[in-house]
């Protein structure tokens, strides 16, 4: 999924009058995050709006959540705001947790040079 099909997905589920220089930094901060906090890997300026973001197919779609929930934030609708959170963060602690099942050490790997 791209940043484009996330403002366009985002676009159908909540009208809005942003533009793209509002909703691009608000996915590329989601994708940081992530990139950051669960895959270890150097954040991204994100104004690409064709490069492919990092969470794996089966959560791809915790950046719709997201920006509809931030769109909800700059609109006042707080109730909105807090379902679509929470549909986040359901799919965040599922990738982060996939994630990190699927980068496990090796059976018998001991950390060294920990003081």
């Amino acid at each position: 999924m791209t940043v484009q099909e996330v403002i366009d997905r985002a676009g159908a589920r909540w009208p809005h009058a942003y533009g793209e220089e509002t909703l691009v930094p608000i996915v590329a901060q989601a994708d940081n995050l992530l990139r950051t906090e669960v895959l270890g890997l150097p954040a991204r300026d994100g104004t690409d709006t064709d490069e492919a973001l990092s969470a794996p197919a089966p959560y791809e779609g915790l950046y719709e959540h997201y920006l509809v929930a931030m769109l909800a934030q700059m609109d006042g609708e707080y109730s909105r705001y807090n379902a679509e959170m929470a549909l986040f963060q359901t799919l965040w602690k599922g990738c982060a947790c996939a994630c990190r099942r699927a980068s496990l050490p090796d059976a018998g790997a001991e950390v060294s040079g920990y003081a």
